[in-house]
């Protein structure tokens, strides 16, 4: 009773709570020591345990089971290459289409260019025909010069002294009229002028004659009137008009005959000439002179009214029943051309005889027709180029020679080689024995890890488990993978470098089809471009596809 007494009453009272020591480096160190042995010992007793096992074992299966199933799968590589070669056709579709729309730019651009040369080389032949007749006329224009030169004309200066000579036999006459005035006709002209004087003072003397006078005034006003309404401006202008182009011919007559008055070697027979006329002119003056005094001596005072009222009666009468402008103009157009002819052979007549006609030399027209000869012979090497241009373009283009595609076919088929080689290859890796040595391992280590389930002793799970790690190490040290990874790499490089191959043949093939178009132009005759619909470019025989290459690659 006592012990149990004491034992209760032991465990009533509270323990003595002791101060903390501080520990040691050396108990530290020792503490540190046996935990980690307690940890070393209980991650001993867990590997041993067959769950653990079993866990590790499959999470290792369901971490390298995958990755090996992604690396031995090729249909994600076959998708690529897939992707990779429809990609590649579909530029090369492009390539076709670009192509075959630039051919036809081109050719459209060859045939207007082509049109434009025709225009421009039948222009020239049309220019050169203008100049050759031109240099034709002015060759026979050159010899009627010569000719003229050679022979001067004097029928002209025969003619000009003749009318000289007639010119002073009348001005003789007109001198010798007024040298004796007939005194008889003067007698009956005062006789007339005394009785139309008396006439007159009867007139005056006669209410009668005042109002005819007066009727005639009136008619003469409306007369007047009637001639300003009538609207024959039009009519003037054109006979001024025509007095003017007479004169501007007749000027250009009397120029042409000066012209070859001076060119004519007749300068002592022309002075002689108008030395006859300025005499005869001289002595025509002061005579006129003469005449004029006498007149004035023997004009009466008084102006014969009753002729000149039945002069104006007259005048009126015709006015009245006739239209009188046509005359009238005639008569200012004669008179204008009188005038006109007058004035300029006074002029002319005036001017030689002031500045005495030089006799012409002859004329050296060497140079003239070594130049004419030297532009003939000029034209004719252009005539000759032009010809030799115009040959070049009507005749028909080379035809253009088969293009050589040989070695584009060679490495064609050299790329479906390698595509095959790099089928098969990826077939290979597909059945490889590699494969089926990592299935066998991995069908290994389920039958190990179903050993160490059942396996009851300790050193067996030891010895598995360090089995287990080997193969583990031995598949992680493979190089089968690595040699998978190489051979993808090496796949993917040869199909880089084959669609490299393909690209570089397509850029080949395109200057070669852009180089036949210049070879052979379409719009010269005997080359012909053609397109199809399925992209066929055709010249002259040559036959290109494009699509073909692309569906070969």
């Amino acid at each position: 009773m006592s012990t149990s007494w004491f034992s209760r009453v032991w465990g009533k009272t509270p323990p003595k709570i002791e101060p903390a020591v501080a520990a040691t480096p050396e108990q530290q160190a020792e503490e540190r020591a046996a935990f980690e042995k307690a940890v070393t010992d209980a991650v001993a007793a867990a590997i041993k345990n067959d769950e653990f096992t079993q866990a590790v074992a499959t999470n290792l299966a369901s971490q390298l089971q995958p990755s090996l199933k992604a690396a031995l799968d090729i249909s994600s590589v076959e998708a690529k290459l897939l992707a990779a070669n429809d990609q590649l056709a579909k530029r090369l579709d492009d390539v076709d289409a670009q192509t075959t729309g630039k051919l036809a730019d081109l050719s459209s651009l060859v045939d207007s260019s082509n049109t434009t040369t025709a225009g421009k080389v039948s222009a020239v032949e049309a220019a050169i025909s203008q100049i050759a007749a031109t240099l034709s006329e002015l060759g026979s224009n050159v010899k009627d010069l010569q000719a003229q030169v050679a022979s001067p004309d004097t029928t002209l200066l025969s003619e000009q002294t003749s009318k000289l000579d007639n010119i002073a036999a009348e001005l003789k006459a007109i001198q010798t009229q007024i040298a004796s005035p007939d005194t008889s006709l003067l007698a009956s002209h005062t006789a007339k002028l005394d009785n139309i004087a008396s006439e007159l003072v009867a007139i005056k003397e006669n209410p009668e004659t005042g109002a005819a006078l007066r009727t005639i005034t009136s008619d003469l006003t409306s007369i007047k009137a009637d001639i300003k309404d009538n609207d024959s401006s039009t009519k003037i202008l054109e006979g001024i008009k025509l007095s003017n182009d007479s004169q501007t011919a007749l000027t250009a007559a009397l120029a042409e005959i000066k012209a070859d008055i001076k060119d004519n070697d007749s300068s002592t027979k022309i002075l002689e000439g108008i030395k006859l006329s300025n005499d005869s002119h001289t002595a025509l003056t002061a005579t006129l002179a003469e005449i004029k005094a006498a007149n004035d001596a023997a004009a009466p005072a008084l102006a014969g009214l009753e002729t000149k009222v039945g002069t104006v009666i007259t005048t009126l009468s015709a006015i009245q029943n006739s239209d009188i402008h046509n005359e009238i103009l005639s008569a200012s157009k004669a008179s204008n051309e009188s005038h006109a002819a007058h004035a300029v052979t006074l002029s002319e007549i005036k001017a030689a005889t002031a500045t005495p006609v030089k006799i012409p030399e002859p004329t050296d027209i060497s140079g003239l027709e070594t130049s004419v000869k030297s532009i003939i012979t000029a034209l004719g090497s252009q005539g000759t180029t032009l010809e030799e241009i115009k040959a070049a373009a009507t005749t028909p283009a080379p035809v253009a020679e088969k293009t050589d595609l040989t070695s584009l076919e060679a490495s064609v088929k050299t790329i479906i080689t390698n595509l095959d080689s790099q089928t098969v290859t990826l077939s290979e890796i597909k059945t490889g024995s590699s494969n089926t040595e990592i299935l066998s391992a991995i069908k290994s280590q389920d039958t190990v890890l179903a050993d160490i389930k059942t396996g009851s002793s300790s050193a067996e799970i030891l010895s598995a488990i360090k089995d287990q790690d080997s193969v583990l190490a031995e598949i992680k040290a493979s190089t089968t993978s690595t040699e998978i990874s190489a051979s993808i790499q090496a796949v993917k490089s040869d199909i880089s470098a084959s669609k490299d191959a393909v690209i570089e043949k397509v850029d080949s093939l395109k200057t070669t089809i852009a180089a036949i178009p210049a070879a052979a132009p379409p719009s010269v005759e005997g080359g012909k471009v053609a397109e199809t619909a399925n992209g066929k470019i055709e010249d002259d025989g040559v036959a290109v596809e494009a699509k073909e290459v692309a569906s070969e690659a």
